[in-house]
């Protein structure tokens, strides 16, 4: 399929064929992504990939592209790395689903979360992650927060909120177990490992 370009105001636009250089397949090669994503993408190299938008991810229809549009989020990948040639996809997409900040947020308190000792915060401790959290959940503990709902991560509006309802997506513990910010993830990162021309 031909890379589709986020133009504003919810709408896609395919952009226009352009000629590539060609690139010989060589023989032999097994791995593929076929479980994580749609079969009509399932040929596309990773750096193509992560620029389609979020329904190309298996189980998620494109009635949920608007939706995630709302809450800032416009294809699988986002660009973190500003200063590296990586960066030149950030032109297409300014939001991406694999590095969105409250998916991130939560699956760092689920890893704190297993390694917090009840009970044993240091009395002269300044930790905290009051930046992300709303302020009634600030002194919680990370297996607390865990158990919250997703509204205790600030930032994310009730319009947000709304349009993420219908995932399911009730605390941060299953926004940080959520398959598809998982799978779009892992794509972004092993894209960063992908040489164009197939060489060694």
């Amino acid at each position: 399929p031909s890379p589709t370009k986020f133009m504003g105001g919810g709408a896609f636009m395919s952009e226009p064929a352009k000629k590539k250089a060609k690139v010989t397949v060589p023989k032999g090669y097994l791995m593929n992504v076929n479980g994580a994503v749609d079969k009509k993408y399932s040929n596309l190299p990773l750096l193509e990939l992560i620029k389609q938008h979020p329904s190309a991810l298996k189980g998620l229809s494109e009635k949920v592209d608007p939706l995630f549009q709302e809450i800032n989020v416009k294809s699988i990948e986002k660009v973190t790395h500003e200063h590296t040639s990586y960066a030149v996809l950030k032109s297409i997409f300014e939001s991406q689903l694999g590095s969105w900040k409250f998916y991130k947020a939560a699956c760092a308190i689920k890893v704190m979360a297993s390694l917090e000792e009840d009970g044993k915060r240091a009395s002269d401790s300044t930790l905290n992650i009051n930046k992300i959290l709303d302020k009634k959940y600030e002194k919680m503990t990370f297996k607390e927060i865990l158990k919250a709902p997703i509204d205790a991560l600030s930032g994310l509006s009730e319009r947000a909120l709304k349009y993420l309802e219908p995932m399911h997506l009730t605390t941060i513990g299953k926004l940080a177990d959520w398959k598809f910010c998982k799978w779009a993830e892992a794509l972004v990162d092993l894209a960063k490992f992908e040489n164009k021309r197939m060489e060694s």
